[in-house]
């Protein structure tokens, strides 16, 4: 059955969780953040219950544990299932502790965390992949792997145009790859106009987006 809900990544570290809501949000999930647990509690009180959380142990205000406790007791969330992510060796332990239905150890792979919410929450279709790139040959090869691996993509060869695809078509385009040559103000405020809250990844030819990815997830 497909997860038409958010899931829910409570996390004080801003580069991880947008990290995580990044890999996620590429596998076709919807994502939600909180940056601790008092912030989560007010978001679960306000919208629909997340079909999963994720949730790291060690916030401010109110940790991972004593968010725990409180949403066990509101009969509205008690059964949204948690994942605890944790950099503890006894990580497992404590999910089991706390009721939770998995753990995840810090550092995060990609790999290993789209294992884990895969287990609990099956994924949409990924959402459509606006490829900005000015070389044709690259946008060609790039554009054939992401076909490989089920993403719809829409082209665009420069600033201006990617600018009119994503107005067009901006519903349906979770993430726009762009060119680091092409990522100038311009272009990102005209994306922005658009959809102030669209995801973008810069591509360089020195760092490929997956391995910066890798190093996001490993922080915290």
């Amino acid at each position: 059955m497909e997860c038409q809900k958010p899931i829910l990544v409570i996390e004080d570290d801003p580069a991880v969780r947008e990290a995580i809501a990044l890999v996620l949000g590429m596998d076709g999930y919807l994502v939600a953040g909180a940056a601790d647990g008092a912030a989560a509690l007010e978001y679960l009180r306000r919208n629909e219950p997340p079909c999963l959380i994720l949730l790291d142990l060690q916030l401010p205000r109110l940790d991972g544990r004593h968010f725990q406790q409180e949403k066990s007791q509101d009969s509205r969330l008690a059964s949204v299932p948690v994942v605890i992510i944790s950099a503890a060796t006894d990580a497992q332990a404590m999910a089991s502790s706390l009721g939770a239905v998995g753990f995840l150890l810090k550092p995060v792979e990609p790999e290993t965390l789209l294992a884990v919410v895969r287990s609990f929450a099956a994924a949409p279709p990924p959402p459509d992949i606006l490829l900005v790139e000015s070389r044709p040959e690259v946008r060609s090869m790039v554009a054939s792997a992401l076909h490989q691996h089920g993403f719809g993509v829409r082209l665009a060869g420069d600033g201006r145009e990617a600018a009119e695809v994503y107005r067009k078509h901006h519903p349906d385009i979770g993430l726009v790859l762009l060119d680091t040559r092409l990522g100038d103000p311009e272009t990102l405020a005209a994306l922005r106009d658009v959809d102030p809250q669209v995801r973008c990844c810069l591509l360089d030819r020195d760092a490929e987006a997956a391995q910066a990815l890798r190093d996001l997830m490993r922080r915290g």
